[in-house]
């Protein structure tokens, strides 16, 4: 198991912390990161309060309770008992505590965190995207797949179609 490291930046960050209330930074000045494993064992992210940063340091995705969403603010998939999931289901990466299924790799060495994390906007949300339970099974697509939504739906909840057959009424 990887521990969490601490990373202090270098100015404060200009967003307010999205995550959920377990990633609270250490200390005043401090972030906690944690590493992101894909589905080699590979460190291919980090992990701080609010976002996802890759191993130089910029952001790649942002956390808002349970879902993330890409550095544009399209709702790319959640994370669910240490595993990063598509909207499709399908899982893409997974943090050290993660218990499977599917059946998660050993980890290899974890590099250096990066020592400065410069500040990010936050963007604007775009609606939340209807999700498939998590499955038990790895993303073909990837981690880099995952980032660009490459699991995503074609429709987003408001134009889904009705669970109501037509002619009844709710």
């Amino acid at each position: 198991m990887h521990p969490a490291t601490a990373l202090i930046p270098a100015r404060p960050p200009l967003e307010s912390s999205a995550g959920s209330p377990a990633w609270t930074p250490a200390m005043v000045g401090a972030a906690t990161v944690e590493p992101v494993f894909d589905h080699a064992g590979l460190v291919c992210a980090w992990m701080l309060p609010g976002r996802l940063v890759g191993l130089a340091g910029g952001t790649q995705a942002w956390l808002s309770e349970d879902a993330l969403y890409s550095r544009a603010g399209t709702h790319i998939g959640i994370l669910h008992s240490g595993l990063f999931c598509g909207t499709d289901g399908l899982v893409s990466g997974f943090l050290s505590d993660a218990g499977g299924p599917p059946a998660l790799p050993p980890k290899e060495s974890t590099p250096p965190a990066p020592s400065f994390v410069p500040p990010a906007p936050r963007p604007r949300w775009k609606p939340r995207l209807v999700c498939v339970p998590p499955r038990d099974e790895w993303a073909t697509y990837g981690w880099s797949g995952f980032l660009i939504s490459a699991g995503r739906p074609a429709v987003s909840p408001e134009r889904a179609r009705p669970r109501f057959p037509a002619g009844t009424r709710r």
